[in-house]
C-alpha cells in the first residue's frame, strides 16, 4: 500500500477486478460544464505517482486543454484534479 489511497484504489480495480471498464472519474476540468468532467476508466493508460495518464481519444484531445499537458500520446491527470471515483453507480472514493 502507498500514502495515496486513491491510486491504491484504481491499482487494486486494474489488477484485483481484472480492469477499470465500469470505472468512471468526476474530475476537475476549467472551461467545462460546471467545471467537471467524467472520464471512462478505459482511458486510464497509467496509474503513476503524480497522477494518471489518459490515452488522448477519451479525454477529448482535440480539444484546447490549456491545464493539462497533452500531446500525441496522451494526456496527464493530476491527482488533485480527481474528485470522485465511481462503479457503475456505486461511489468507491470521494474527495469530500
Amino acid at each position: 500500500m502507498s500514502d495515496n489511497p486513491l491510486r491504491d484504489l484504481l491499482n487494486d480495480r486494474r489488477w484485483n477486478h481484472g480492469d477499470l471498464d465500469r470505472v468512471w472519474l468526476d474530475t476537475v476540468h476549467r472551461g467545462a460544464p460546471d467545471d467537471r468532467r467524467r472520464i471512462p476508466g478505459h482511458a486510464i493508460r497509467d496509474i503513476g505517482g503524480a497522477g494518471l495518464h489518459l490515452d488522448p481519444p477519451e479525454v477529448g484531445i482535440d480539444e484546447e486543454e490549456p491545464e493539462e499537458e497533452t500531446g500525441a500520446d496522451g494526456m496527464h491527470l493530476p491527482w488533485h484534479r480527481v474528485l470522485a471515483v465511481w462503479v457503475d453507480d456505486t461511489l468507491l472514493w470521494s474527495r469530500t
